[in-house]
């Protein structure tokens, strides 16, 4: 299998998977509009360390559940609910409409405890977010099962390391186009969540036929 399959496929998900406005994307906008582009870019590299080190982890923990037959079963199984919960919570989601004004205060909210080190609060609000570990857990079961992502150090290092420039990118993106974006998040959020819930559906319709074919249902009997 091509390695570098890992790395753009965890890029792919990474990127689109945190367009979605969120306290890291709100913070770096607070970072570019107080302190800076450069201060902004040592925060988001920061996010991105953190992130490939929960990948990484999630990657393993992956791994061993994998590794047991009828835990395997059961994820086939599970994955489809959950991809159809949130799915259909992408598209019932109605965008928030903030103000100018309202949205400022926001980010001045988000960059106050960012005073002393950019770099140290990437790190700190990062570490604050476990859900990225179940994102990934998820995300590297579901490939693994598809036969898109090897558990072997250097694949999931490469796939670590995409989940983790997609996060930089993504971050960097709201950080360069800091104003147009705060006054259009309502709008980004309009538009990506209905994308990413058909996705997740369609996503969720597959693996009923998949675990039909494979007869993964019986394990529930």
């Amino acid at each position: 299998m091509n390695y570098l399959l890992h790395l753009l496929l965890a890029f792919g998900v990474s990127y689109l998977g945190s367009i979605p406005p969120g306290v890291l994307n709100l913070t770096i906008i607070g970072v570019t509009f107080q302190r800076g582009w450069l201060k902004a870019l040592y925060f988001a590299m920061a996010c991105a360390f953190i992130e490939l080190g929960q990948a990484f982890i999630a990657l393993k923990f992956s791994d061993f559940l994998v590794s047991n037959p009828q835990i395997e079963c059961y994820i086939q199984v599970l994955v489809i609910p959950v991809f159809l919960a949130i799915g259909i919570a992408n598209l019932l989601r109605k965008p928030s409409r903030p103000s100018p004004t309202a949205s400022n205060k926001k980010s001045n909210e988000y960059a106050e405890p960012l005073r002393q080190s950019s770099f140290l609060s990437g790190v700190v609000l990062s570490l604050a977010n476990p859900l990225a570990v179940l994102f990934w857990l998820f995300w590297g079961t579901y490939f693994h099962q598809r036969g898109l992502l090897l558990f072997e150090n250097i694949p999931m290092l490469l796939f670590s390391l995409g989940a983790a420039l997609g996060s930089l990118a993504t971050l960097m993106t709201y950080s360069l186009l800091s104003s147009m974006v705060l006054s259009k998040i309502g709008q980004i959020t309009r538009q990506i969540n209905p994308i990413i819930g058909v996705i997740l559906i369609t996503l969720a319709a597959y693996q009923v036929f998949v675990a039909i074919q494979k007869g993964y249902f019986s394990c529930l009997f």
